[in-house]
């Protein structure tokens, strides 16, 4: 099972920490394993700037949040000075059920418009958690412990999920104690209630970056 973890995350550098830990957990390395690299190195590079994309992504930007075309090209040019195959992935029935269930009105245009950006010229997969392989994965981020539209913060999360020993695991790195979590049944972490002392949830977008060691 997975094991490496850090400290909580400082401020939103959530997806720095998921790439920062599934490096360590393909190479079972610490080299680059601190929240230095993560905060410092990874986060900066990756995330959302103000004035990209016509504009459509500054709300994005002043949250600090991570643009997964980013984290894909720094996951291939840079990883974590190790050999590391990153895929850009988009689930359009995952983002389906994520604007269906869990946000309405002009969320939903405003969060298809963000997917479809994203998504860019990437053919749409249905998402499999494969053993070996970390997942970098966007969820919407509610102020709630259950996800509904009343309570949907505007801004985004990423989790670490992988698949080891027949279970899927996901880590998130804003608990107060990160540490790897088993999730029961194949999709039941798509959609994750009662986080952060009950305070939060999170559901899955339909957007990941899927890495795999080139070793």
């Amino acid at each position: 099972m997975p094991s490496k973890k850090m400290a909580v995350q400082t401020g939103n550098s959530c997806a720095a920490h998921c790439h920062v830990i599934a490096v360590a957990e393909m190479f079972d390395t610490t080299s680059k394993m601190t929240p230095w690299y993560a905060e410092k190195v990874v986060w900066p590079a990756i995330r959302f700037e103000v004035g990209e994309n016509q504009g459509h992504t500054d709300g994005l930007a002043a949250l600090e949040n991570t643009d997964p075309r980013k984290l894909e090209r720094f996951a291939n040019t840079v990883g974590g000075g190790e050999a590391i195959t990153a895929t850009l992935k988009c689930d359009d029935t995952a983002k389906a059920a994520a604007l269906k269930h869990h946000v309405t009105g002009v969320a939903v245009q405003k969060l298809d418009l963000l997917f479809n950006l994203i998504k860019g010229q990437n053919a749409t997969v249905t998402t499999a958690i494969d053993e070996g392989s970390y997942y970098n994965c966007t969820f919407l981020m509610f102020n709630g412990p259950a996800p509904t539209p009343a309570v949907f913060g505007g801004g985004m999360h990423n989790i670490l999920v992988t698949r080891s020993g027949g279970n899927i695991w996901h880590y998130n790195s804003n608990e107060a104690h990160p540490a790897w979590v088993r999730t029961a049944g194949n999709d039941a972490w798509k959609v994750l209630p009662n986080q952060n002392g009950g305070i939060h949830s999170y559901v899955f977008t339909g957007v990941m970056v899927a890495m795999q060691s080139k070793v």
